[in-house]
């Protein structure tokens, strides 16, 4: 009888995460159709036929806003280049932790 379970239990669990897949599927396929025909940034024209610019382009998804941007690869490029350059400003310490306690040590004098 415990093999019978178990049988059924797997069987649940594969049809319920194909399900799933499917209904996130479709809704990717669904955002697919709201692609626009341009860059965001540049207005470059995209060709959803031309299989070069389908895998090149990146498409950013919000699914909070529902909405889907499309970027060529040069202002994606671009974009990158720009956050990589934020993130190395505002990781940089503003002092060495020897210079806070040596500006304490001159506090305190």
């Amino acid at each position: 009888m415990s093999k019978k379970i178990a049988r059924t239990n797997r069987r649940t669990k594969a049809t319920k995460e194909k399900k799933a897949a499917e209904k996130e599927l479709s809704a990717k396929i669904a955002l697919f159709s709201d692609l626009t025909t341009e860059c965001l940034v540049c207005q470059a024209p995209f060709d959803k036929t031309n299989k070069e610019q389908v895998t090149t382009w990146s498409v950013i998804v919000r699914k909070a806003e529902d909405k889907v941007n499309l970027y060529c690869p040069e202002c994606w490029t671009k974009a990158l280049g720009l956050v990589q350059e934020y993130l190395a400003q505002t990781r940089t310490p503003a002092a060495e932790p020897a210079d806070v306690e040596e500006m304490d040590n001159d506090a305190a004098v």
